[in-house]
């Protein structure tokens, strides 16, 4: 079985088939003055959908929600100023025009009950305490907001939604383990324990919720992932830390969602050859190291390792075939591990010396991948050896994955994060 997600191809002449990927539910913490985007998800289907939209901020601020919306009749946009389904909350439906609205709290929700034809364009704005009062009331074109209690029609179909994920908070990193697993078990394109790879971590676009890249977890405030992956603002994505389900929060007790602060793409990656092909993420909020949240180790030490006939770990939230279906899931498969010589053998001089592949026909990396890390285990901790950066027809006979080759930048990484980096 593959890993991989939705298919995204970067569309450029001749181009290297990179391994992105193209959301309902929305979780997200912002960070003081903080902002982010709500629009509705893709539609594949006409039948009744509902979608929860969370978000939390710092303690002592609010969020401010301005919208365009046009709801036809028997779809409701339904905000709950306390952020809990247990509360009041006020409605729209049949109605086209603006909105504003703001929370009692630091905690936002927002409950989508549609056939697939909700129209909405919206901000949410992280108030401090003074200009959370300034806001002005909700206008609309048509109709005016009905205030109704929770436990009457228009409540979730669903008695609980998912809990707001828990705002990162500050970390001084002393606690410097890194590349522990927490379960020694390693299974070809199978789901994994829960927080069982604590390094890896998604990237989702705001816009439509969708993961559409893996990264890893290498300090307390950043990610690297492939450049490729690095083609959207800041601002319109966020990555997601010890999530184990994507679309079920809850499904880990470590998940968070965190804004992200800056991108960084290789200076010299080439889009048409994907050579260097990594980037790194700054986390606007630093995370605090737990059982489900871990930095893997970067191979400082093995710089000049060419890992012929070693094994690493892909892990990811990845289709389970070329162009197929999406695993919510996250999916981990080990692999042989090729040098860069024996890569060449199948793509010639495709292949650069800051690449490295794996090869083991039926088991891949593929869409949605592209970003995650290729683990490498030395003693009692893991490496990240190499970033999935693309390939031809996943997991095809003489198609070995590509992934940009980590030893090749350990000085570039160290040169581009200002903090100090754990290792062994």
């Amino acid at each position: 079985m593959a890993l991989i997600y939705l298919l995204m191809l970067f569309v450029v002449a001749n181009a290297v088939p990179v391994r992105q990927s193209q959301g309902c539910n929305f979780h997200i913490s912002l960070p003081a003055n903080g902002s982010t985007s709500m629009t509705p998800p893709p539609c594949n289907t006409f039948g009744l959908r509902q979608c929860f939209y969370e978000a939390d901020s710092p303690a002592g601020t609010t969020i401010q929600m301005q919208c365009y919306i046009n709801i036809n009749s028997g779809s409701f946009f339904s905000f709950f100023p306390s952020g809990s389904t247990a509360s009041n909350y006020i409605y729209w439906t049949s109605v086209e025009g603006n909105i504003q609205e703001v929370t009692e709290s630091n905690a936002f929700l927002v409950v989508i009950t549609d056939y697939c034809d909700a129209i909405f364009t919206c901000t949410l704005i992280v108030l401090d305490g003074a200009s959370a009062t300034t806001t002005d009331p909700p206008t609309t074109t048509s109709a005016d907001p009905t205030s109704t209690p929770a436990n009457e029609t228009l409540s979730p179909v669903n008695a609980t939604s998912p809990p707001i994920t828990t705002p990162a908070t500050p970390s001084n990193n002393t606690d410097c383990d890194c590349g522990i697993k927490n379960e020694e078990r390693i299974v070809g394109g199978q789901e994994v324990s829960v927080n069982e790879w604590p390094w890896h971590a998604g990237l989702r676009r705001t816009s439509d919720q969708v993961v559409f890249c893996g990264a890893a977890l290498i300090h307390s405030r950043w990610l690297v992932t492939a450049a490729h992956c690095l083609i959207y603002p800041p601002t319109d994505i966020v990555a997601l830390l010890g999530y184990h389900d994507v679309t079920q929060a809850q499904a880990s007790a470590f998940a968070i969602t965190v804004a992200i602060a800056s991108t960084i793409q290789h200076e010299a990656y080439d889009e048409n050859t994907v050579d260097n092909d990594i980037g790194l993420v700054q986390l606007a909020t630093a995370v605090t190291f737990n059982q489900g949240i871990r930095p893997i180790c970067l191979p400082f030490s093995f710089v000049n390792e060419d890992f012929q006939n070693e094994a690493g770990v892909v892990t990811g939230w990845g289709t389970t075939s070329f162009l197929g279906q999406v695993s919510n899931l996250l999916l981990d498969v080990e692999l042989p591990v090729l040098t860069t010589a024996e890569c060449t053998g199948f793509y010639g001089d495709r292949i650069t010396d800051n690449m490295i592949c794996t090869y083991k026909p039926g088991f891949d990396a593929c869409q949605g991948d592209s970003g995650g890390p290729l683990s490498w285990l030395s003693g009692e901790n893991y490496y990240l050896i190499g970033i999935v950066s693309w390939g031809e027809n996943c997991s095809a006979v003489n198609y070995p994955g590509v992934y940009a080759k980590v030893t090749k930048y350990t000085g570039w990484i160290q040169n581009n994060v200002p903090e100090a980096i754990c290792s062994p």
